[in-house]
C-alpha cells in the first residue's frame, strides 16, 4: 500500500485535500488558524498527488513570507497576522489544478522558488562584500582570513533575538544556552557559519549520541574552545558511561533545530538540515520509562507512612509541603509545578467552596497550555485535614498574599525541583514505591491516579462525563463545538464528584496539626 505524502489528506466524502498545520506555538501566540485546508477537487489519487505538489509549492512560499513579516514586525497583533494568512490562502491558484500540464507547473514553481533563494543568497555575498570593502585595510589581515559570522557569534545574535521576542521563560533560556553551547563546543564555536551543512551536522549528532548524560561532571571541558571539538570527539570514542537517553537527545535537537531555521530564515545558511536531528518513536520508548499509576499497594504506603503517622524519623527535617502535596496531587490531580507554585492569593472561595486557582499570574508561573487555567475544589478530606488552618497561619508569617503558600527554595528550574528531589530520592525510597521493568512512578503519578479514579467515579448511577473530567484536570477539550460553545459546568457538582473520590484507605486520622506534634522515632 502506498505512503500518503504530506498534507495529504482523504475526506468522508473521498475527495482529497491538502491541509497544512501550522506550529501550535505559532497560533497560540498570535491566535491565527491552526490549519490552511484546500480541496484538490478529485477523487482521483493520481490525479490528487499531482495537484497537491502545485498546492504545496504555493503553501511554502506562503510561510516563508509570513516568517519574514514576524521577523521585520515581531508586534504583529494576531488580527493582523490572521488577516495576511487570509489574504494569501486567496491567491492560492484552484483553477489552474485543472490544467493537463500540471507537470510543467510544477517545474516552473520550483525553478522560481531556486531563483529567489539564490537572489538572497547573491544580496547577503553583495553586502558583505561591500562591508569588506569599506574597511581600512589591515597588514596582518587579508580578504581571505576575515570570516562573514562564527557559530559562536550566531548563537548570541538568535538567543538575544528570542530574549527581545520575548518568547522564552527564564528555564527555557538556560536550557537553551545550554545545549546550544554543547552544539557550538562539538562543530568548533570559531568556525564559520557557512561550515553547518549536511556532514556538520551528522557528526554533530553521531558524537551527541555517544556522550554520556551530564557529560561535563565526568569530564573536565578545555578553557581554549579550539580544543573542544577533539575533546568532545575523544569521549564519545572512549566511554564506557550510560549515554543519554532518547528524551536527552530529543532536547538537544530541539533546540538546535529552531536555531538553524533561524540561520537560513536570515540568511546566513540556505538549507538547515534539522531533518538529520531527529529521535524515532521506538528510539524513544527502548529508553524511556513509563510513568504508571500508584496502585493501592503505592497508595497505601503513602498514606500509612511516617509523614501521616504519630512519629517522625530521625534526623528529619519536616515541611509542610511534604504533608500536602500528596494530598494535594492526590486530590487535585494537579502537577507538581502548579502546587508547588500557588501563592497564598491563590486560595479562594469560589460559591462557598475553598478552592485552588491555578494560573500564571505571576512571575516563575507558567501554564503546559491554556486550559490548564482552572480553579479546583478542595476535596473535603483536604480541608479536614486542617488546610484552612494552615493557610490563615502562611497569611499571618508572611508580608505579602503573593508569597508562595508552600516554603520551597529557589532554584534554577523553579521551586517544583526541591518538590521532585524530595519525592524521588528521600520518600519514595522510605515507601519502597518500587515498580517492575521499564515502569517507575514518581509525583507525577498522582495525577494518573486521580484522572483514573475520576473517570470511574459515579455520581448517583451515573460515570462522571469526560467533559468534566478535563475540565478539573485541566486537559484540552480537542472539540471544536464544545471549545467555543461550551460553558463552565456548575462548580458545586465538581466539588460534590471530588468528594465521591474513595481509594479505599480510611483518611480519617490523617491531620496537619498531628504531623506538627509528631514525636522523634525511638
Amino acid at each position: 500500500m502506498c505512503r500518503n505524502p504530506l498534507y495529504f489528506f482523504k475526506s468522508k466524502h473521498g475527495v482529497y485535500q491538502f491541509r497544512y498545520s501550522f506550529p501550535l506555538s505559532l497560533c497560540n501566540q498570535y491566535n491565527i488558524q491552526r490549519e490552511i485546508k484546500i480541496s484538490l477537487r478529485t477523487k482521483d489519487r493520481s490525479v490528487a498527488i499531482r495537484r497537491h505538489l502545485i498546492v504545496l509549492n504555493q503553501v511554502h512560499e506562503i510561510i516563508e513570507d509570513i516568517k519574514t513579516i514576524i521577523m521585520k514586525d515581531p508586534k504583529l497583533d494576531s488580527k493582523g497576522l490572521q488577516g495576511v494568512v487570509d489574504s494569501y490562502k486567496k491567491k492560492i491558484v484552484i483553477d489552474d489544478l485543472r490544467d493537463t500540464n500540471e507537470n510543467l507547473q510544477i517545474e516552473s514553481m520550483q525553478l522560481m522558488r531556486a531563483i529567489e533563494r539564490q537572489k538572497k543568497a547573491l544580496k547577503h555575498k553583495d553586502e558583505t562584500i561591500h562591508a569588506l570593502s569599506t574597511r581600512d585595510p589591515s597588514p596582518s589581515r587579508s580578504i581571505d582570513t576575515i570570516k562573514t559570522i562564527t557559530i559562536a557569534q550566531a548563537i548570541v545574535k538568535y538567543v538575544k533575538f528570542q530574549i527581545e521576542r520575548n518568547t522564552w521563560s527564564d528555564k527555557i533560556i538556560r536550557q537553551r544556552k545550554g545545549y546550544l553551547s554543547v552544539f557550538a563546543d562539538i562543530v568548533g564555536q570559531k568556525n564559520d557559519i557557512s561550515m553547518l551543512n549536511q556532514d556538520t551536522i551528522t557528526e554533530y549528532q553521531r558524537i551527541l549520541r555517544q556522550l554520556p548524560a551530564n557529560v561535563n561532571k565526568y569530564y573536565e571541558l578545555p578553557q581554549a574552545v579550539e580544543l573542544r571539538p577533539e575533546h568532545y570527539k575523544k569521549i564519545a570514542q572512549t566511554t564506557n558511561k550510560n549515554k543519554l537517553s532518547a528524551r536527552g537527545l530529543e532536547s538537544h535537537f530541539n533546540s538546535v533545530k529552531p536555531f538553524l531555521t533561524w540561520c537560513v530564515d536570515i540568511g546566513y545558511l540556505t538549507k538547515d538540515h534539522r531533518k538529520l536531528l531527529n529521535v524515532g518513536k521506538r528510539e524513544i520508548q527502548k529508553t524511556q520509562k513509563k510513568v504508571l499509576p500508584f496502585s493501592s499497594e503505592h497508595l497505601s504506603r503513602i498514606l500509612t507512612s511516617y509523614i501521616y503517622s504519630e512519629y517522625r524519623l530521625p534526623r528529619e527535617k519536616p515541611n509542610a509541603f511534604q504533608f500536602w502535596m500528596p494530598l494535594l496531587g492526590l486530590f487535585t490531580g494537579a502537577r507538581e509545578s502548579e502546587i508547588a507554585n500557588l501563592r497564598i492569593s491563590d486560595i479562594k472561595i469560589i460559591n462557598d467552596i475553598l478552592s485552588i486557582d491555578i494560573n500564571d499570574n505571576h512571575a516563575g508561573k507558567s501554564l503546559k497550555t491554556e486550559a490548564s487555567r482552572r480553579c479546583v475544589p478542595l476535596a473535603k478530606i483536604i480541608i479536614d485535614a486542617g488546610f484552612e488552618s494552615f493557610v490563615e497561619h502562611r497569611i499571618k508569617s508572611c508580608n505579602t498574599n503573593d508569597s508562595l503558600l508552600f516554603e520551597l527554595p529557589n532554584h534554577r528550574d523553579g521551586v517544583a525541583r526541591a518538590v521532585s528531589k524530595w519525592f524521588n530520592e528521600n520518600f519514595k525510597k522510605k515507601c519502597n514505591l518500587t515498580t517492575e521493568g521499564n515502569t517507575k512512578v514518581c509525583f507525577h503519578s498522582f495525577r494518573h491516579t486521580f484522572i483514573n479514579k475520576l473517570g470511574s467515579t459515579k455520581v448517583g448511577n451515573d460515570l462522571v462525563p469526560d467533559r468534566i473530567v478535563k475540565e478539573i484536570v485541566g486537559h484540552e477539550m480537542g472539540d471544536v463545538t464544545n471549545d467555543v460553545y461550551g460553558h463552565e459546568h456548575d462548580y458545586v457538582l465538581k466539588k460534590e464528584i471530588i468528594d465521591c473520590i474513595d481509594y479505599g484507605i480510611d483518611l480519617s486520622t490523617i491531620s496537619y496539626s498531628r504531623f506538627l506534634k509528631r514525636k522523634p522515632k525511638k
